[in-house]
């Protein structure tokens, strides 16, 4: 929900499952605070390394919504759990 942030890939999981992961990165060179709405319905969602690695459990919020915080430049790659 922040014109600074970018969405730049959205794919599935390597491992085969079902979870959808975000690549996503701040271009303003600013620090900035955002939250990402999803149209599905999230049962987990979680910082990992690009290589998918990794999980730092983020909370989620009513109507599927997800805080995040980023540093200037800084890329972020998510992992989601539907249900």
């Amino acid at each position: 929900d922040h014109p600074g942030i970018v969405i730049d890939t959205i794919k599935p999981a390597e491992d085969g499952s079902h979870d959808l992961v975000l690549r996503m990165y701040e271009w303003r060179r600013t620090a900035t605070r955002c939250m990402l709405h999803s149209a599905f319905d999230l049962a987990r969602a979680c910082v990992t390394d690009m290589l998918e690695r990794g999980e730092d459990a983020l909370p989620i919020l009513e109507g599927n919504s997800v805080p995040l915080e980023f540093r200037p430049f800084e890329i972020k790659t998510l992992r989601l759990t539907v249900h």
